[in-house]
């Protein structure tokens, strides 16, 4: 039953205040380097990285959130919106082709999947996956495969 929409937002504005505190920043990075591997350096090299990390972040829900009139609310989701908007907009870097993910649905029901012929929640994919690799570009994935390169 979580509410993902508001998740990665207050994520985002967890890591704005941390990023613009320079106390909230240091108590962070002590906690989050590894043991001994803490100072300036690694702290600021830290702090580039969270930068980066929340200005992605803050585009993806931009572009997926910003013009919607309702939230989606818990155990909700438009992952088919989010996943056009990144293969529409994101990629190829055309921000007018984006449109709010506005048609949220309840998650699925994930028993017997793998005995489905078609999947996803209105039967669109007859190729599990396919479905999978469409899914992880629309939520996230881009990000962590450009940034672990």
């Amino acid at each position: 039953m979580a509410e993902f929409q508001a998740l990665i937002q207050s994520l985002s504005n967890a890591l704005t205040a941390t990023i613009s505190d320079d106390e909230k920043l240091t108590r962070f990075a002590k906690n989050v380097l590894a043991e001994g591997g803490y100072n300036e350096t690694e702290q600021q090299h830290l702090k580039i990285e969270m930068m980066a990390y929340n200005a992605w972040l803050n585009d993806y829900i931009q572009i997926n959130y910003d013009n919607l009139i309702t939230p989606y609310g818990y155990g909700r989701l438009d992952a088919f919106g989010a996943i056009l908007n990144r293969v529409t907009s994101s990629f190829i870097g055309i921000k007018e082709n984006a449109a709010p993910a506005n048609a949220p649905v309840s998650y699925p029901f994930l028993w017997n999947d793998s005995q489905l012929n078609w999947v996803q929640w209105n039967g669109s994919a007859n190729n599990h996956l396919g479905r999978n690799v469409g899914e992880v570009s629309g939520v996230f994935c881009l990000h962590y495969c450009e940034y672990h390169k």
